[in-house]
């Protein structure tokens, strides 16, 4: 099966991102800090953190 790709603002991405790390217990500074790394690092072609993925990590080993 086809993997299917669906472009997202990435303002959009970091208000998510970020909203992720603050449920997931991190500090909102500090959810915002990496929020705005992974975004541009995406931005940049670096789809090495898993804002290119499905899950958006949850699930992946290490994610706590």
């Amino acid at each position: 099966m086809a993997q299917e790709h669906k472009l997202v603002d990435h303002k959009t991405l970091k208000e998510f991102a970020t909203s992720v790390f603050t449920k997931s217990g991190m500090k909102k500074d500090d959810a915002q800090y990496c929020s705005e790394a992974l975004v541009l690092t995406n931005l940049w072609g670096i789809d090495s953190h898993e804002a290119n993925q499905r899950r958006f990590g949850f699930g992946s080993p290490g994610w706590r």
